[in-house]
């Protein structure tokens, strides 16, 4: 059963769900839990073809309901390389032994 997620949450260990996006219940145990607590909505047509036809993700290949819930994964996936790239810079970053952060590393023994 295809469905649509009405928030985001984790399906599985190999699936985030984001809002909006469209995929195929795995028969797990609590996938009812999901339809009662209206976590996902089924959609109203199962046809695979229409299901194809749906906007998809370029950098993950998750398909959405609408063309701004795929927009914005798109964007989270940018956000996300630039964010790894920051974090790079920063575990690079030198911090000089006289400023304050540098003599607190100090006293901490790093």
């Amino acid at each position: 059963m295809f469905v649509t997620a009405l928030r985001d949450f984790n399906y599985d260990t190999e699936l985030q769900v984001k809002t909006g996006q469209v995929f195929e219940l795995r028969n797990h145990q609590n996938d009812g839990l999901l339809l009662k607590h209206r976590h996902v909505a089924a959609l109203d047509s199962q046809d695979p073809a229409m299901i194809a036809k749906l906007p998809r993700c370029g950098e993950c290949g998750a398909l959405f309901e609408n063309d701004w819930q795929r927009d914005r994964c798109g964007r989270e996936h940018e956000s996300g390389a630039l964010t790894a790239e920051r974090q790079e810079r920063r575990a690079t970053h030198v911090v000089a032994p006289q400023s304050r952060a540098g003599q607190r590393l100090r006293l901490a023994g790093a």
